[in-house]
């Protein structure tokens, strides 16, 4: 609960042994300089929870004679998105030394649910809905973590970065790759199954240029989710964690062959997954192991979650065009990045996350090679189209 104390509330002080220091949404100070501490002294960790303290206000005028409450808003002048905020808070409360594991998710849910509401998008063991394909290549920092023992009787799906204890940085929700992404097994965007407590029927309508506020001070809120259709969700409910009641996520994509490897760079020892290609083809697919792995070249199984085509003349008319002799039915040109997650096997149609996966600048040789080595496929047998690939399960 530390982190939800120093952020959420307006107001600190710090009892130290020669004098009281105290902060809030603008200041830090001590006794010794009241007007505030030189630059060279408020820096770091605290300079950041203040800056995120001034958004996370305590409106004590919102208080309701129906909800008997105050209301917390996002509100102050830094111009930061939402989902920056909610990268600085998983990253900081990951990094701490939490003492009961299985509380993970827990713990965070005061700041989860501001965002939440802010957003307007279901959350659900430690993601968001809205773009949940690319937010489960979540990566695990300093060499991969590990999992406590009491962490397994809680049964937090693999794919969540509620299962590991280690500092995590969550994936970036990415615009340029929106050429390629896998689906539900409706063909839909993936979503979760059977979320108990969920609130919002329809995407994000948020936006970094609308006020961040909100909107808790009734009983009821009437949500539109269709022409005539009004959705009446109560906040005794709203304000509850939602729970999974299925935590496997419904996958169709391509599951991908290669081999791990470590390799060294100017940042310390990392890995990269090596796949079968043409002679010339160029790129790197970098592997981010949520575990620490001590035997090199191992065989390894991936699933490219998103992509994008960085080619500039690569329009959505070419995109779906059938282009370069490509029976997938997309370009094999121009630039290709994206991100992905590690698997392992559990059965023949359920998978485990193992790993985060991360490519940039892959020519088209490169990337049409990840593609036929897919799915238990083999080169000769050609390349599945984009909108095929097996269904599987990821618990």
């Amino acid at each position: 609960m530390f982190l939800l104390e120093r952020l959420l509330s307006p107001r600190l002080l710090h009892f130290s042994r020669d004098q009281i220091f105290w902060d809030c949404a603008t200041l830090s100070a001590c006794e010794a300089i009241p007007a505030g501490l030189p630059a060279v002294l408020d820096e770091g960790q605290t300079a950041t929870d203040r800056h995120w303290r001034e958004r996370l206000q305590v409106s004590a005028a919102a208080s309701s004679p129906k909800t008997g409450g105050r209301v917390m808003r996002i509100i102050g002048t830094a111009d930061d998105s939402l989902p920056a905020f909610w990268a600085a808070a998983v990253l900081f409360y990951t990094s701490c030394d939490i003492t009961r594991q299985s509380d993970r998710l827990r713990a965070v849910w005061g700041i989860a649910k501001l965002v939440r509401d802010a957003e307007r998008e279901e959350f659900g063991a430690g993601l968001w809905e809205q773009g949940l394909a690319q937010q489960l290549a979540w990566r695990v920092l300093g060499g991969g973590g590990s999992l406590v023992a009491e962490d397994r009787t809680h049964d937090f799906p693999s794919w969540s970065w509620a299962a590991v204890a280690a500092p995590v940085r969550v994936a970036d929700r990415l615009a340029d790759y929106g050429d390629y992404c896998v689906t539900g097994h409706d063909g839909g965007a993936l979503s979760f199954k059977q979320l108990e407590g969920r609130v919002y029927a329809g995407p994000s309508e948020w936006s970094d240029n609308q006020p961040l506020a909100t909107t808790l001070e009734t009983e009821e809120r009437k949500l539109d989710i269709g022409s005539d259709i009004t959705l009446s969700v109560h906040q005794s409910n709203s304000d509850l964690m939602p729970d999974l009641q299925c935590k496997a996520l419904e996958i169709q994509g391509h599951v991908s062959q290669g081999r791990l490897s470590s390799m060294v760079s100017g940042d310390g020892s990392t890995w990269q997954i090596k796949i079968q290609s043409p002679a010339g083809a160029k790129g790197l697919i970098r592997a981010f192991p949520d575990r620490p792995h001590e035997t090199d070249d191992l065989d390894c199984l991936f699933v490219v979650m998103c992509a994008g085509n960085g080619d500039d003349d690569n329009d959505e008319e070419e995109f779906v065009s059938d282009k370069d002799d490509d029976e997938s039915g997309i370009t094999t040109g121009g630039s290709w990045s994206g991100n992905g997650i590690m698997v392992a096997r559990n059965s023949a149609m359920s998978y485990t996350r193992v790993g985060a996966v991360e490519f940039a600048d892959l020519d088209g040789d490169m990337w049409a090679a990840l593609r036929h080595r897919c799915c238990q496929r083999t080169l000769e047998d050609g390349v599945h189209a984009i909108t095929d690939g097996v269904k599987f399960t990821l618990a």
